[in-house]
C-alpha cells in the first residue's frame, strides 16, 4: 500500500513541475511577444 502511495505522490509531483514548467514557457513566450510589439 505504501509503495502505491509513493508512486501516485511522485506521479503528482511530476505533474505539478511539469505544469510550473509549462506556465514559465508561457510567461517567456508573453514577454518576447511583448517586446515585439
Amino acid at each position: 500500500m505504501y509503495h502505491l502511495y509513493g508512486q501516485l505522490a511522485g506521479g503528482a509531483y511530476r505533474v505539478f513541475i511539469s505544469t510550473k514548467e509549462a506556465e514559465h514557457q508561457d510567461d517567456l513566450i508573453d514577454k518576447q511577444a511583448l517586446m515585439q510589439i
